[in-house]
């Protein structure tokens, strides 16, 4: 389970969007030991669930009301990779 949360801005139109989704997802890879170091590398992959989304005014006042935030459930996928140390 991932829990995603984004904001991106149009500082030209004084607006920017927020949403946050909930991301049920299955996940695999290998891990190579090297020493007391690991690295890893994955994929994943599932679906995101739009919780909440909304627009926020960054100086556009009023006219923050023409905008919509337009997300939508989606399929999801990722790539992963890690590096750790083992002890």
């Amino acid at each position: 389970m991932e829990l995603v949360r984004t904001r991106t801005e149009n500082p030209t139109a004084g607006i920017g969007a927020v949403t946050t989704l909930v991301v049920p997802e299955l996940e695999a890879g290998y891990r190579w030991r090297f020493g007391m170091w690991l690295v890893g590398l994955g994929a994943g992959a599932g679906y995101a669930f739009v919780v909440s989304k909304s627009v926020v005014d960054m100086g556009a006042g009023p006219l923050t009301a023409l905008y919509e935030n337009n997300a939508q459930n989606t399929l999801y996928a990722s790539v992963l990779g890690d590096i750790g140390i083992f002890f």
